[in-house]
């Protein structure tokens, strides 16, 4: 599974990362790995409104995260 990040910010818009995982479950560790890194990030955590898509090869999840008081939570939703 290839997951895309974009950063939705207008500072940050060009800031995208790839990452691949073969399962979801994979990709749920891989997105708790990433999450705490970004928010480990000085330079993200004051943008407090960003907000992450998470985009994946199987249509049938997105996930979306976003950055408040410095903690980051990401939320698995099917479409």
């Amino acid at each position: 599974m290839l997951i895309l990040v974009r950063i939705r910010n207008a500072e940050l818009e060009s800031q995208i990362y790839f990452f691949n995982t073969k399962k979801l479950r994979c990709a749920n560790r891989s997105l708790s790995y990433l999450t705490q890194t970004l928010t480990d990030n000085a330079q993200l955590n004051r943008f407090r409104s960003t907000k992450l898509l998470f985009y994946t090869e199987d249509a049938r999840y997105r996930f979306f995260c976003k950055i408040r008081c410095e903690s980051l939570r990401y939320v698995n939703n099917p479409i």
